[in-house]
């Protein structure tokens, strides 16, 4: 007859258990810590410049000991890489869904692009000045703008094996150009005395690059 004590077996497997949960608080202890460096860093980053932007200073508006941010990041520049690399992943917008009106679907993603643009303007004229001096700063905005260009690029080849674009369009020239057209005006409307309706600028903008490719709408869609 077994007694009221827990088994050897059971113990064990609460000891397990114990330090699973255990490795899990720890780990998203750090996933937050990390998240919350790259926030910091970013936003130094657009206020202060390379040179303000200290691991003493990201460190103590993160919350955390210089010790925790090299042990995550290695060295600053190590995490001004990793922080540029996430504001490059949340600038890249994806395309709707819903495909069958090309042009409008191009429209779509050209504002989201655009105003995702926006909301990074003081950090990309930052980072543009900043390149100057240091320019292994630009292997992110770099490499970003060929990824969003290869990401339009895509979209229009998709679109010409639909019969809608001429059959010899040059898609990532005409990514090429959406791209640099809606980049251009984000960074810098602010500034223009009389900047076009950002809406109106986009449609014009995305129905210029369509014509340049010999877009013709099909039956239904928006010409």
């Amino acid at each position: 007859m077994q007694s009221g004590k827990p088994s050897k077996v059971w113990i064990v497997l609460g000891k397990y258990l114990l330090a699973y949960c255990a490795c899990k608080r720890i780990l998203a202890n750090m996933t937050e810590a990390r998240d919350k460096i790259l926030d910091v860093t970013v936003r130094i980053f657009a206020e202060a410049g390379y040179h303000g932007t200290t691991t003493r200073r990201i460190a103590h508006e993160a919350g955390v000991n210089e010790v925790t941010l090299f042990r995550h990041f290695g060295s600053k520049e190590a995490l001004l890489h990793a922080a540029l690399a996430q504001v490059h992943r949340e600038i890249i917008a994806p395309f709707p869904p819903d495909r069958a009106d090309p042009q409008e679907a191009l429209v779509e993603w050209a504002l989201e692009f655009h105003g995702r643009l926006c909301e990074r303007r003081q950090l990309i004229r930052r980072l543009l000045g900043e390149i100057v001096e240091r320019p292994q700063l630009a292997a992110n905005p770099c490499e970003g703008a060929g990824d969003e260009m290869q990401h339009v690029a895509g979209f229009l080849e998709g679109v010409r094996t639909t019969g809608v674009l001429a059959a010899d369009a040059d898609c990532s020239m005409g990514a090429h150009v959406l791209v640099s057209a809606l980049f251009s005006d984000a960074i810098w409307r602010d500034l223009m005395p009389t900047p076009v309706e950002t809406g109106a600028f986009v449609r014009a903008t995305v129905r210029c690059v369509l014509q340049g490719l010999g877009y013709r709408a099909a039956a239904g869609a928006t010409a």
